[in-house]
């Protein structure tokens, strides 16, 4: 099987207007790379691990028939229409075993390569929400699972994966019917009696225009990633946590706390800060069980928003820095309740173009910006998938492509252990390698 074929995925006809909190979204597509080895490789298994992915693809679209949505942009914002999903089936020089020995290096994984989709979508054209892209190793598979933002978050995203994973299994029963939860909006664009105010909104600024969110610089932009095993993220808590008498910090926290601090930490040396500036993190929250009443559990449209915390660069890489990040963070998470949720779609709302409601981290001073999300809930390692596809050993994700100061926690691993990716300008690399509080709880 040589070079790459592609297969259109059509599904039950719907209707599905996004809410102004999928306007807001970012329009990109979440890029899902999910490593599989595959014991039996040949050209026989691989044509079974096609059938399997074909069929299962098919199936996760009747379910989730906006996966075969064609988007496209009106004076409003972004609308969607009954169109196709694709799959491409492709194969790559490379070996599982090789890729394993680097500990699944995104350096290995140019976007380009594995996946036939930007990651920032044009107004100018139509996209398909979902794009599917089953890249054969030697002894090994890379699923790339692109899917658009605007369509749902990574709840959604992840919702869909455990379906598509569960469906290529072989089925005798006819696949169950869309949820009419699934893809109805209405939840997030009813009117919401909070008045809208956007200087509550802090990690959010309404802008007109066309924003370059490219990197700051000309450098390359690489992403590595860390394992942080139970044993050290549990030592990492402690020395995050406040006294008991204080408050209490989460290991999320704590996690995005280090990560934080090495990031500004490579700045520093590298004389990209100083320590009069204010350090600012961004990074979401899931407010879906902030509504009321709250949103049911099949809702798989976008129900996040972003905050943002400061502290002087003095403070976040002081003696008490870890401390005083992971406290931050966690008052940043307790400052986002019903009311902010509210006030977040209000002001949404209030927008002719909710899309103009953009996040703020880096419209100016992108040296101090740094951020991060979370895929660690998604609990991939817990999903059985069908012999002909492989065992699931790794997620990951192109390189580069969530931007320089950014650092995202992947689902946890089967022996507990976290992982964490962060990217960063290539130039300060070495440093992050050789960063003495990040390489105490990480490898």
């Amino acid at each position: 099987m040589d070079g790459c074929v592609d297969y259109s995925i059509s599904g039950p006809a719907f209707e599905c207007k996004f809410s102004p909190v999928d306007q807001v979204a970012p329009p990109i597509y979440s890029r899902r790379i999910l490593v599989f080895s595959r014991d039996d490789d040949n050209e026989n298994s691989r044509k079974q691990a096609v059938f399997a992915l074909r069929s299962g693809l098919q199936r996760t679209v009747n379910e989730f028939p906006i996966l075969a949505g064609q988007m496209g942009y009106t004076a409003t914002g972004w609308t969607i229409k009954s169109g196709q999903a694709r799959l491409r089936v492709k194969t790559l020089d490379m070996s599982f075993l090789d890729l394993a020995g680097t500990n699944f290096s995104e350096a290995m994984l140019p976007a380009d390569a594995i996946s036939s989709v930007p990651t920032l979508q044009d107004p100018e054209h139509e996209w398909h929400s979902c794009r599917i892209q089953a890249n054969f190793i030697r002894g090994g598979l890379l699923l790339v699972i692109s899917i658009n933002h605007t369509t749902m978050d990574g709840y959604g995203i992840t919702k869909v994966i455990q379906a598509l994973a569960r469906n290529c299994h072989p089925q005798e029963a006819s696949p169950p019917s869309a949820n009419h939860v699934v893809l109805d909006r209405s939840a997030l664009a009813a009117s919401a009696e909070a008045k809208a105010d956007v200087e509550r909104l802090d990690a959010y600024s309404i802008v007109r225009g066309t924003i370059n969110l490219g990197p700051a610089t000309s450098s390359v932009i690489t992403t590595r990633s860390f394992r942080l095993c139970p044993q050290a993220l549990q030592a990492l808590k402690d020395a995050a946590s406040p006294p008991p008498e204080v408050g209490w910090i989460s290991t999320h926290d704590a996690v995005n706390a280090l990560c934080w601090r090495a990031h500004a930490r490579c700045r520093y040396g590298a004389k990209m800060i100083s320590g009069e500036e204010m350090a600012r993190f961004a990074f979401p929250v899931d407010f879906r069980q902030l509504m009321r009443p709250p949103l049911p559990e099949d809702y798989i449209g976008n129900a996040v928003l972003m905050t943002k915390v400061e502290l002087p660069i003095n403070m976040l890489l002081g003696p008490d820095g870890l401390r005083h990040a992971a406290a931050a963070i966690r008052a940043g998470v307790r400052r986002v309740d019903t009311s902010y949720a509210d006030n977040f779609i209000a002001v949404a709302k209030s927008l002719e173009q909710p899309g103009q409601l953009k996040i703020n981290l880096k419209l100016d001073q992108r040296h101090t910006a740094f951020g991060s999300t979370s895929y660690k809930s998604f609990a991939h390692s817990t999903l059985e998938w069908d012999a002909a596809v492989g065992r699931y050993e790794r997620l990951r994700l192109a390189s580069g492509v969530t931007g320089e100061g950014m650092s995202i926690i992947l689902p946890v691993l089967r022996d507990g252990s976290w992982e964490v990716t962060m990217t960063l300008e290539e130039e300060l690399e070495r440093s992050l390698r050789t960063d003495h509080e990040l390489m105490a709880y990480a490898s």
